[in-house]
């Protein structure tokens, strides 16, 4: 019944009873033959409803119990869009609540408290039914609904003087109704006959050491799960080792001996509670048999270094490690084959037809599985990465963005640093001004638009390369802009703001710098960073020296990561997730297979829309100014499913600019070297909010800009820009359209900006097989930025009952759904819903 379409092509699509019901409800002519049989069915169904509640005194009427199970497990999924149970116990739990939804159906009146009570067949029974009482219920509820419908079928063909395609064309006559109905009861004892006999079976000859073999199993699996729910010591490893080991052996031994009886588990599916373990067992113990393989290579392959690090001895050096990751390449090779044939036997499993139990397991390891395939591909190329296998040194390009002055990627380019490295050591590391890498006998080119309009800046140079928030186009151009001032080629291009930095030196400690009156820690960070990039008394020519502290400052950093031996290493690598997770560094890499790595997790700063809606917002300052250290954001996206044909959205973007101050707007490069004073002036911003490409824009509030405001002096009008691109740069990834607008907040003010948009259809998908409707969205968050708040609603069509809702802690009233979040993190939505 969750796949109408499939039985459109089925002989009692023309029943009488399903004709009778069109013409009682003629509207549903315009539906699929399958779904019509189908609710024709529902509609005989109804009829299978006791006239008497199930409770009289103490007694029970059982026909209720074969009346609620069904529903729950067939007619409700159907009808009302709820979830279908994976297992007669788990129906059992939906009993009351679709007896209650279906004699509340059938009244005119809602049902009083007593009357609730008296209608409740489960009750408060902590323990479901025994599965051969569910089993009973479900072979005479379907026993029942047959008879039902047989005897409708029967009074239409005599009423209507028709042959039928259930029955023989002279009507029915009782003895072929008891043909028919014996022949039913015959098939089902017939079924269970076998699958007996099945069970004896299997369960005989091969059934002990199938057992034996899975308990030994699941005994490793539970061994390390226990190992692994602590932190690891050195002591641990050789353990972890051990069982993995063991735990690959076991598994392996269970699937040789399953291999065999494969067929049997799958014609038992049909078995209440563990049939869908049955029928998945072959796939799920392949599965199992090629994740331990990978395991025990990977352990194999990364034991050494791992107990060097864990035992808080000498750390090896990274050459070390490299080289032994070189040496080690044909186990990591075994090991990502080996997570594929996984992720294939994977693929094979569906978790909604397995027992509760094992579709938790299975749900847990999928959260898992992403990382091992990324981590284990990664340690492949680690050593290419590094320059430490025969491709040679490699050489990349830092981006240092100062998110003080956002830009698209995450801030100005205020410097850049380029590192050689080969066998993991920093062989060269030149850190410059983003100023001191142009050379102006070169012909750059001309810029985007936005900066020649409002900067008068007519060449493109470094420094504003990160126009485009797609990282991967920012970084090519990153790279050719670069080698037009310095004629060298590199093998990626990072990019980081000063909060990367911060989360860096919260995971190695303060760092001392020769001259400098404090150490740097990540609670001083920005204090000392500004000090020192201030004017001190006395200080001649500061402002070609301004930038002198980002080299001291990084290589002091690099230094302890390297030397100091009481940085924890899996504290600078959790920093560096941290980062990467919530686009504090970006990067790109000319290596293939450690670029796909980074695409799947969102670290090269792409921009790619969801299967549903999207939405970024980027500010852009163009103030010559750090006001971004001050201005506070917020984003509100409001979404109207109302008329699901015709989706709308509207954005509102606010900024306020709490700085005070009586200096007029005045949008000039002047620096008088104090970098408060840099931060307390209003914000020139040129905002884009990136939607889908097919959405239309049909309102929006942007902001005229007076001339005396406007470092060129003319008048900017209230405009919204549609941005195509021009060759210059690209403002529309595939899939995706910019739109932009100008706009000035003076200090002490606020300013809202608001977009309406009509959203393509397809915004709102529904799933053929189960009926059930889909609405997702995919928020961007601008890399620079911390977690700027954002405040989601979405309006449910008329009727509709949400199902499900991801993230957690949206509320969901009178058809809205609602959630006040923020973006520290690119965020999905998902919404699941059901609709009449």
């Amino acid at each position: 019944m969750h796949a109408p379409a499939e039985l459109n092509d089925h002989p009692w699509t023309q029943a009488l009873f399903v004709r009778d019901y069109l013409e009682r409800y003629p509207e549903l002519k315009e539906r699929i033959p399958g779904y019509r049989l189908l609710a024709a069915l529902a509609d005989v169904f109804r009829q299978m409803q006791p006239s008497r509640p199930p409770r009289q005194g103490k007694r029970l009427d059982n026909r209720w119990g074969e009346f609620g199970l069904l529903a729950a497990l067939y007619f409700a999924p159907f009808e009302y869009g709820e979830h279908r149970p994976a297992t007669l116990a788990e129906g059992w739990t939906r009993i009351d609540a679709e007896i209650l939804r279906y004699v509340g159906a059938s009244r005119s009146s809602a049902l009083s408290p007593e009357e609730e009570a008296r209608y409740r067949l489960v009750g408060d029974e902590p323990f479901a039914a025994p599965v051969s009482t569910l089993s009973d219920w479900h072979l005479r509820g379907l026993e029942r609904l047959l008879e039902t419908l047989l005897h409708r079928e029967r009074l239409l063909s005599a009423r209507l003087g028709k042959p039928s395609v259930l029955l023989d064309p002279h009507g029915v006559s009782e003895p072929a109704w008891k043909h028919l109905y014996t022949a039913v009861r015959s098939r089902w004892r017939a079924l269970l006959g076998i699958a007996l006999a099945c069970l004896l079976l299997f369960f005989g000859v091969q059934g002990v050491g199938l057992y034996r073999a899975y308990r030994a199993f699941s005994s490793d699996v539970d061994h390390l799960q226990g190992l692994l729910s602590s932190p690891l010591e050195a002591g641990d490893m050789a353990d972890v080792g051990e069982r993995l080991a063991q735990a690959h052996r076991d598994a392996a031994a269970l699937e040789r001996r399953l291999r065999p009886w494969g067929w049997a588990g799958r014609l038992m599916g049909w078995l209440p509670l563990y049939g869908g373990d049955l029928a998945a067992a072959q796939d799920l113990v392949e599965m199992a048999s090629a994740l331990t393989e990978a395991g025990d290579h990977l352990y194999q392959a990364a034991a050494p270094f791992l107990s060097a690090w864990l035992s808080g001895g000498e750390t090896p050096a990274l050459s070390e490690v490299l080289a032994g990751l070189v040496a080690q390449e044909d186990r990591l090779l075994a090991a990502t084959r080996a997570i594929e044939r996984g992720l294939a036997a994977r693929q094979r499993i569906d978790p909604a037809r397995l027992s509760s139990k094992t579709r938790a397991k299975i749900e847990a390891l999928d959260a898992y599985l992403p990382l091992l395939v990324d981590g284990s591909r990664a340690l492949q190329r680690l050593p290419a990465l590094l320059g430490a296998d025969d491709g040679g040194p490699k050489t990349y390009l830092i981006l240092l963005q100062n998110e003080d002055e956002l830009r698209a990627t995450g801030g100005f380019i205020t410097a850049l640093a380029v590192v050689t490295v080969e066998r993991g050591q920093i062989i060269s590391l030149q850190v410059d001004d983003s100023y001191a890498v142009d050379n102006l006998e070169k012909r750059y080119p001309r810029p985007p638009w936005q900066i020649w309009e409002y900067l008068s800046g007519g060449l493109w140079l470094f420094r504003d390369a990160n126009w485009s928030p797609d990282f991967p186009t920012t970084a090519a151009w990153a790279e050719y802009l670069y080698a037009l001032g310095r004629l060298h080629a590199v093998d990626g291009v990072i990019a980081l703001d000063q909060y990367a930095l911060r989360l860096l030196l919260g995971a190695v400690g303060p760092v001392e710098i020769p001259d400098w009156p404090q150490p740097v820690t990540a609670e001083n960070f920005l204090q000392v960073v500004r000090t020192q990039r201030s004017k001190q008394e006395g200080e001649q020519d500061w402002f070609a020296q301004r930038k002198q502290f980002i080299g001291p400052l990084g290589l002091a950093i690099l230094d302890k990561v390297q030397n100091d031996p009481d940085v924890s290493v899996r504290a600078v690598i959790q920093a560096l997730l941290t980062a990467l997770d919530e686009r504090h560094i970006l990067v790109q890499l000319d290596d293939p297979v450690l670029a796909e790595v980074l695409a799947q997790r969102g670290w090269d700063g792409a921009l790619r829309p969801g299967e549903g809606d999207f939405l970024m917002v980027v500010d852009s300052n163009l103030g010559f100014n750090k006001a971004d250290a001050a201005v506070e954001k917020a984003v509100k996206y409001h979404v109207d499913l109302s008329e699901p044909a015709v989706p709308r959205a509207e954005v509102v973007v606010a900024h306020h600019n709490p700085s005070r101050g009586d200096e007029p707007c005045r949008h000039a490069a002047y620096d008088t070297g104090d970098y408060q004073a840099l931060i307390d002036r209003c914000y020139w911003d040129y905002l884009r909010v990136y939607t889908l490409a097919d959405a239309e824009l049909l309102d929006a509030t942007p902001h005229a800009v007076p001339g005396e405001w406007m470092l060129s002096g003319k008048d900017i009008p209230a405009r919204v820009d549609r941005l195509d691109n021009e060759g210059i740069v690209d403002e529309n990834p595939p899939g995706l359209q910019a739109w932009g607008t100008w706009l000035v907040v003076p200090l002490g003010e606020s300013l809202e900006t608001r977009f309406e948009f009509a959203l393509p259809a397809d915004v709102i998908r529904r799933d053929e097989a189960t009926g059930m409707w889909r609405y997702t969205l995919r928020v961007k968050k601008q890399p620079g930025t911390v977690a700027n708040p954002l405040a989601l609603q979405v309006r449910l069509p008329p009727e509709a009952a949400l199902l499900n809702a991801a993230p957690e802690g949206g509320i969901f009233e009178d058809g809205l759904w609602i959630l006040e979040t923020d973006l520290r993190t690119d965020l999905d939505v998902r919404l699941e819903f059901a609709y009449p």
